[in-house]
């Protein structure tokens, strides 16, 4: 590949950089996060996604994994081939069960559910939504599945998307252990880690990539270790959040003993 390769961005976000103190947050801001997302139109989208891969290439990236976070795809799919990188899009904001999100507080809002209603209906009828993109051997935007993640898809959905990713030979990719709130509410509702939870539905793998895990209890590091599951962490966000003093941070550590390097290896396979 003949450039950096971003694994992790909401390519139409940046457009927003600077105007929230806490993306996660809500108290004393005038803006939330969550409504601005659902406020945003085709055109905002394809301007920002244009705006972003040119900051992209100012730093080397020409190729990045947009984490289903886009409405629009088709405006932000010409927007990536009018500059001339890649980028993986999948089905936009796919969640079912949004209980745990009242523990992430501006990246909430009825406009978001409004504009992406989490029902399993329309999880399952959008999961394969950008696969079609995987015809042209040679396309510079191609698909895969994403699931928001951090407990929001129901069992259903989540092997749904495990079988899916499989049978297309494609990642499947959510976030997960975003803030230790939202870990621990997902650990007392389920009576044991999420990894074990996702290990147990048998939805990790080679395949499987997990977005900022910024809790890693040791428990987890064995599931995710046998599995071949990848990480893609996001400094920023981690040190954003200021949560250092409450979680101990275990990429360095992960990093040695060589889990990411699946994710590698499967990003490169679907954009070279």
């Amino acid at each position: 590949h003949p450039g950096y390769i971003e694994t992790h961005l909401h390519i139409v976000h940046g457009t927003c950089r600077g105007v929230l103190e806490d993306m996660a947050g809500h108290a004393g801001q005038q803006v939330n996060f969550a409504d601005w997302k659902a406020d945003v139109t085709p055109e905002d989208e394809h301007v920002a996604t244009q705006l972003g891969c040119l900051e992209l290439l100012q730093h080397g990236f020409t190729a990045f994994v947009e984490p289903g976070t886009v409405f629009d795809s088709d405006a932000v799919a010409a927007a990536v081939e009018s500059i001339g990188v890649r980028a993986l899009l999948a089905g936009c904001y796919l969640w079912d069960q949004t209980e745990i999100m009242h523990y992430l507080g501006g990246l909430e809002s009825q406009s978001l559910y409004d504009r992406a209603p989490p029902t399993r209906e329309r999880c399952l009828s959008q999961l394969g939504a950008e696969l079609s993109r995987n015809k042209d051997p040679n396309a510079l935007v191609r698909g895969y599945v994403s699931l928001y993640g951090i407990g929001t898809a129901s069992d259903e959905v989540l092997r749904a998307a495990k079988t899916l990713a499989d049978e297309h030979g494609v990642i499947m990719h959510q976030h997960e252990s975003y803030t230790p709130s939202s870990f621990k509410a997902d650990r007392a509702r389920l009576g044991h880690s999420r990894i074990r939870h996702l290990a147990d539905l048998s939805v990790l793998g080679e395949n499987s990539t997990l977005i900022h895990m910024n809790i890693v209890p040791d428990e987890d590091i064995p599931p995710l270790m046998a599995s071949g599951t990848s990480i893609v962490w996001c400094p920023f966000s981690y040190l954003s959040m200021g949560i250092s003093d409450e979680t101990r941070c275990r990429h360095p550590e992960l990093y040695r003993r060589a889990l990411t390097w699946p994710w590698e290896r499967m990003v490169h396979e679907k954009v070279q």
